[in-house]
């Protein structure tokens, strides 16, 4: 929704306008700070400076117990933030939720690794604990099925 086609004060359409403006002061700063190599980030309400070409750090504790109501509540902001056209921050959410999934399992599992936000290490720890590297005996299909695992959770690191 553009802010021109808002007629009526709602909740909705004040927190539609909010978003822009957000957006918008993040886009000036950011223009200002990349003669810095710097950028503005908001993460999950936490705002932070980091390098341009930096890969932002998930700003919510991986230590917090992941249960089906913190998945829920990522979820439901990344669709409202895909609504709201605010791709960089569902990319962000994707990468919490994946990276959270992966210490979770690590931990359940006492598997000893360093928290560094390495996504790749996380998963090739992950894939080896639950036995999930592909092998010749495995069906066709759950090998592709690995297989396309594998590039999402890399597209979504890269990104």
């Amino acid at each position: 929704m553009q802010s021109t086609e808002i007629v009526e004060e709602t909740e909705q359409n004040n927190k539609v306008i909010a978003n822009i403006l957000r957006t918008d002061l993040i886009n000036r700063v950011n223009l200002e700070l990349s003669v810095s190599d710097k950028k503005l980030i908001v993460l999950n309400d936490k705002i932070a400076i980091i390098d341009s070409k930096a890969t932002p750090k998930v700003l919510v504790d991986p230590a917090e117990i992941m249960n089906i109501g913190y998945v829920k509540k990522i979820l439901n902001n990344a669709k409202e933030d895909l609504l709201n056209n605010d791709l960089d921050s569902v990319v962000t959410k994707s990468r919490t939720i994946i990276e959270t999934v992966f210490i979770v399992i690590l931990r359940k599992h006492q598997i000893d690794f360093k928290e560094n936000g390495d996504i790749g290490h996380y998963r090739s720890l992950v894939n080896k604990t639950l036995g999930m590297k592909p092998d010749n005996r495995w069906d066709k299909n759950v090998s592709s099925l690995i297989s396309g695992l594998n590039k999402i959770v890399d597209s979504i690191t890269t990104m």
